[in-house]
């Protein structure tokens, strides 16, 4: 990456180039291609396996200009800021699209569709995730009605597809563990390990418990938190209550949960 207002200032954006999700083959991890969307920030990189990593930079590391005498491409953008550096982007899941990629594109809807050229096909996607969320290393997307994918985002293992036979409506993980939710039911699934479980390869993961849902869920580590009636339910991964933390009724009802939370130590009291 070069910022060409600041004498080539430059840095370095590293995609994965080891685990399951690569071939041994360094002249298949090359970057063949790469695009562009100012629009949501996002930047992909496709490689000739097929594999395509994707980064997203940071709002917070750039700033909009409407300075007279850019060119018509960045005229009204977002423009870097001088203190801009590696450190400004995230690594977000990624994809795999034929091997021989040669040419990506963004499509003028921006992130929401892409195409893919390689060497004897070329392929149309579009963004079908209708919920994302990456925390402790590890992506979930719910990229269908009833399918959610976890993916490692250093690339360490294969992703893995969990088809929950269910409608899925929420979907959280950790670095182990997965949870997905409706209405009515919510399933636990944990990391299998190399060669085992759903999704095959070392990206698999197997059921755990099939429990009884509520309007919010969450995870962290090995505990999954619910919304009860005035108070939430902390439980284990197979749903049993093990505590509850009681809050006054004309608080109202609430509709998320956010973790990690700091355990309660000893002798304190509930806030």
């Amino acid at each position: 990456m070069y910022d060409l207002e600041r004498d080539g200032a430059n840095y370095a954006l590293l995609p994965p180039s080891s685990g399951a999700g690569s071939t041994p083959d360094v002249a298949a991890r090359r970057l063949t291609c790469v695009a562009f969307d100012r629009g949501s920030g996002v930047l992909a990189c496709g490689r000739a396996d097929g594999r395509v990593a994707m980064f997203r930079r940071d709002a917070a590391a750039t700033r909009t200009t409407t300075t007279r005498g850019l060119d018509a491409n960045r005229r009204g953008g977002s423009e870097p800021s001088p203190d801009e550096d590696a450190t400004s982007w995230t690594r977000v899941a990624g994809f795999a699209t034929a091997s021989g990629l040669r040419e990506i594109a963004f499509g003028p809807d921006g992130a929401r569709s892409m195409s893919a050229r390689g060497d004897e096909t070329a392929a149309a996607m579009t963004r079908a995730t209708l919920d994302d969320k990456t925390r402790d290393g590890v992506s979930i997307s719910r990229v269908s009605a009833s399918d959610v994918v976890v993916e490692a985002l250093d690339g360490s293992r294969l992703p893995a597809f969990l088809r929950a036979d269910m409608k899925v409506t929420g979907a959280d993980a950790t670095a182990t563990h997965a949870l997905v939710w409706n209405s009515r039911r919510a399933k636990t699934y944990e990391l299998a390990g190399r060669g085992a479980g759903v999704g095959g390869g070392d990206g698999g993961y197997v059921h755990v418990a099939s429990f009884k849902s509520s309007r919010a869920m969450a995870m962290h580590r090995e505990t999954v938190f619910a919304s009860g009636k005035a108070r939430v339910e902390v439980c284990t991964l197979s749903g049993v209550v093990k505590d509850a933390l009681a809050y006054e009724a004309t608080h109202g009802a609430f509709y998320f949960t956010l973790v990690p939370i700091r355990p309660r130590r000893r002798g304190e009291r509930r806030s």
